[in-house]
């Protein structure tokens, strides 16, 4: 397959109602393609920080969980629940 021209010669002039067309149809060619560049640039940024976001809460996940299930930190956690109880206030009246 060759290379795309970059623009295309006609043999013959356009009649005024071909160049009508051919002006309008430019016109929306070139506003769709505003539109969709605009559209893209929008949200290119968006979808950069959804993946650092998903990334990043899937890693501080990871390590949380790593650090909960970690025999040090349970019994920590089972010496500071020991601690509460003994230390609770009697009920008020």
């Amino acid at each position: 397959m060759g290379a795309v021209p970059s623009s295309i010669k006609l043999n013959e002039k356009m009649s005024t109602h071909e160049q009508y067309i051919n002006d309008a149809v430019r016109e929306m060619v070139e506003g769709y393609f505003a539109v969709v560049k605009s559209n893209v640039a929008d949200q290119v940024p968006k979808a950069i920080t959804l993946l650092m976001i998903t990334k990043l809460r899937e890693d501080v996940y990871a390590r949380l969980v790593r650090k909960l299930y970690s025999e040090r930190s349970v019994e920590e956690l089972l010496a500071d629940h020991h601690k509460l109880l003994s230390n609770e206030a009697p009920p008020r009246r």
